[in-house]
């Protein structure tokens, strides 16, 4: 297995720091793609800087059973984390295979 990163950058001046943004994800594992391993896992993470994680925001799942699942956390920055490049990170953990993310949202307040 071999870990997957994706990046998703956030516009850190629209950041309240402190306040919780509710995240939700599609995302569809590939368990088999052909002769391949499949994919074990995908996290979702709220982080910043590099990989650091922020004080709120993880989510995860094993089996999507084929098809697209819903995955939501809230997201939380402080304000130290929110001015050092905010983002949301997608892990998967795949051999040979392919996964799928739809429709990212983040909901929240945005900064003036």
């Amino acid at each position: 297995m071999t870990s997957y990163y994706i990046f998703n950058a956030l516009d850190a001046s629209r950041i309240v720091p402190g306040a919780g943004y509710d995240l939700s994800v599609w995302v569809n594992l590939d368990l088999c793609y052909g002769s391949g391993m499949g994919c074990e896992s995908v996290d979702v993470y709220c982080v910043w800087g590099g990989l650091n994680q922020a004080d709120e925001g993880h989510t995860s799942t094993t089996d999507t059973d084929g098809s697209f699942q819903k995955l939501t956390t809230t997201c939380r920055w402080n304000e130290e984390q929110a001015g050092d490049n905010p983002k949301i990170l997608f892990k998967f953990e795949c051999g040979d295979s392919n996964s799928r993310i739809d429709e990212v949202t983040l909901v929240g307040p945005l900064a003036q």
